[in-house]
């Protein structure tokens, strides 16, 4: 990281912290007021992957599964987009040719949440001369992980909760794994 954006990161620091800060109990009276709906896209995603990973296996083109993950696209960040994508794998993992997988959009975990960035920005501005917006947009996408951080924080909560509401289909699965 150039000097420059160091100079940013420093200046965006406070004005960020003040915006989390504000957003904590949205975000939090969000999660008890969409619980049930968050909980249900999870099982849905869930049961899509486990459908989805039936058909390659019926086909012979997915072994056992042996993994289900959850993975932050970076792509995601640029589209504006808050999903978490879930994934089934078989012992070959990344090397599993078939996909079965789905996402977990969890909008509503931010339905309080106000997306304006110009209280950052402008603090940025006052501080560092010549800001560029890709410089401000590369400070948007780095605060938009902060929201992918609580939803996966909010995932490992909840997923409990979800593995017993999971169909499991006449899928295939290594020994050790449970459906």
């Amino acid at each position: 990281m150039d000097d420059h954006m160091i100079q940013i990161a420093v200046a965006a620091r406070a004005a960020v912290r003040k915006k989390a800060a504000s957003e904590g109990h949205g975000i939090l009276n969000a999660m008890k007021a969409n619980k049930e709906q968050l909980v249900n896209s999870m099982v849905n995603a869930l049961n899509t992957v486990l459908q989805k990973a039936e058909e390659h296996q019926k086909n012979g083109d997915k072994g056992a599964l042996s993994f289900i993950s959850f993975s932050f696209l970076h792509s995601n960040l640029l589209l504006n987009r808050y999903a978490i994508r879930v994934d089934a794998w078989d012992q070959r993992f990344y090397i599993d040719e078939k996909e079965a997988s789905a996402d977990w959009e969890f909008l509503p975990l931010l339905q309080n949440v106000d997306f304006d960035f110009s209280s950052i920005e402008s603090a940025v501005r006052k501080a560092v001369t010549r800001v560029q917006d890709y410089e401000l947009d590369e400070v948007k996408r780095v605060y938009a992980m902060h929201y992918y951080a609580i939803a996966m924080d909010y995932l490992r909560g909840m997923t409990p909760i979800c593995l017993k509401q999971v169909e499991c289909p006449a899928v295939r699965t290594a020994p050790e794994v449970f459906c």
